[in-house]
């Protein structure tokens, strides 16, 4: 009887080699291992391994470094975020095992994609900068910068690592897009409108914000690398966490989830549906509609810099207005209230017509779904990082067979250098996965169709571009 076993990781580790130069302090070079329970001799092996490796390939290799190498039962993934610090994360290969032992075990490599894991290093990286700041902010201060280092790697990383769900990695996570609130002129104008006031109200002490209805973005005025990172952890994180305990009106401590980090412990004082902040300071408890948990502290990049900033999100509805305050600026008693008033008078009527908005988008989606239509989609624009997706919510009909097809499809568009195209192909069970690409966007789609040709594919393609992209301009 043979059983197939998944993905796990092997090992995650980070090391600099200019910290034990010296024959004999080899495991200096290491700023965190996992897991810990690793004896040191395997340690140093592993590091020294990796850093072999990094100064072999680096004679051939002229303008990108090493960033994984193949093994029967491994893959080992490199990353170099800044300085002379690396990443490297360690995986080990699904097998078909049988009883008769490991001599008859068939790896299964074919099953995994570099894109994806390499992208989950980096991913990893930039939740543990948003905490905790750069490595370079430890390792170029004072002679205990590196023992500070490893304390706040190892904090960080044992409760992140554990819950990284490696085997349910795919495409989507290579993306790392996100899902915006589609909304007509009229209501946008209206956010946009709201979020202006806001801004010009409280200039002073609030230099960015987000605005966002359950997991859908309307607005923000963060750019770059940071938005995508913050966007993750308060979708996946500090928002579902306090909507757990809003369900359920527990007032537990909130869980790690898939990609995230420490939960901010937030504990249920009221149900009111009227406003309350989700994060704010303790001595802000004496209010009936506060929602109390630690004020996360997050950096961000402005210029060259990193800037330290307090999170302070509140909540109307199924809307949740998120403020970043400098840590510099405090959080005073008149602060909170002035805020509060100032979300009580303007948010709830405009909330509620964004949720309408949001139960009309789920209900045209769900009667599409049971329609008969059997297809399910990723869209990515890589300009905007916007995101739409059925994949997920499909499991029963994509396979991991076909997630690992669409994957191949995804990255032998990334390595031609054709801006344009269009691949379909056809599986053995009659599954047709279809990737087209323009101008920075790419839409992927999976049907099922027997007895199909490649021109009524082709027809059908049209037709699903015009009813699910209506809105967006997409043409091959």
């Amino acid at each position: 009887m043979e059983e197939e076993l998944k993905i796990t990781l092997n090992s995650f580790y980070i090391f600099n080699p200019l910290l034990g130069c010296k024959e004999g302090e080899e495991d200096k070079k290491i700023l965190f291992y996992y897991p810990a329970k690793t004896d040191v001799t395997t340690q140093v092996k592993n590091v020294g391994l990796s850093e072999a490796i990094i100064k072999f390939t680096e004679n051939f290799i002229s303008k990108e470094e090493c960033k994984s190498v193949h093994m029967l039962k491994t893959r080992r993934y490199f990353y170099h975020p800044e300085g002379d610090c690396w990443i490297v994360m360690t995986i080990n290969v699904p097998c078909i095992s049988s009883k008769n032992g490991l001599k008859d075990s068939s790896y299964r490599s074919e099953n995994i994609h570099d894109d994806v894991y390499h992208s989950l290093v980096k991913q990893a990286y930039e939740m543990y900068k948003l905490f905790v700041g750069p490595f370079s902010s430890f390792l170029n201060s004072d002679q205990n910068g590196v023992q500070i280092l490893k304390t706040k790697l190892q904090q960080f990383f044992t409760r992140y690592l554990p819950v990284l769900k490696i085997a349910n990695c795919d495409i989507i996570d290579v993306f790392e897009g996100m899902q915006f609130l589609p909304l007509d002129k009229k209501t946008y104008l209206h956010a946009q409108s709201f979020m202006n006031l806001f801004q010009s109200t409280f200039g002073d002490e609030i230099h960015y914000a987000m605005f966002l209805v359950r997991q859908h973005l309307v607005w923000s005025n963060i750019e770059g690398e940071s938005l995508r990172t913050i966007y993750r952890y308060l979708t996946t994180n500090l928002l579902s966490s306090f909507i757990n305990n809003s369900n359920t009106n527990d007032a537990s401590e909130g869980s790690f989830t898939h990609d995230t980090t420490v939960s901010p412990e937030i504990t249920i004082i009221s149900d009111s549906s009227l406003g309350r902040f989700i994060t704010c300071p303790p001595f802000y408890s004496n209010s009936s509609n506060v929602t109390m948990g630690k004020v996360p502290k997050l950096f961000i990049k402005c210029g060259d810099k990193n800037i330290v900033y307090q999170l302070v999100v509140y909540n109307v509805l199924s809307s949740f207005i998120c403020i970043f305050i400098p840590e510099t600026t405090e959080l005073s008693m008149d602060l909170l209230k002035h805020l509060e008033n100032f979300f009580k008078l303007k948010m709830i009527a405009f909330s509620s017509e964004l949720c309408l908005q949001v139960d009309k988008k789920r209900s045209t989606a769900k009667n599409v779904s049971n329609s008969g239509n059997s297809f399910s989609y990723i869209y990515f624009n890589k300009l905007n990082l916007a995101q739409k997706n059925t994949i997920r919510n499909n499991k029963s009909f994509v396979t991991p067979e076909i997630l690992s097809v669409l994957n191949d499809v995804c990255f032998d568009k990334k390595r031609s250098d054709s801006a344009i195209g269009e691949t379909i192909l056809k599986t053995y069970d009659d599954h047709w996965v279809v990737g087209q690409f323009c101008n920075e966007r790419e839409f992927y789609v999976v049907t099922q169709q027997k007895n199909t040709t490649l021109i009524e594919i082709n027809d059908e393609m049209k037709k699903i571009c015009e009813k699910q992209l209506k809105s967006i301009f997409f043409h091959i």
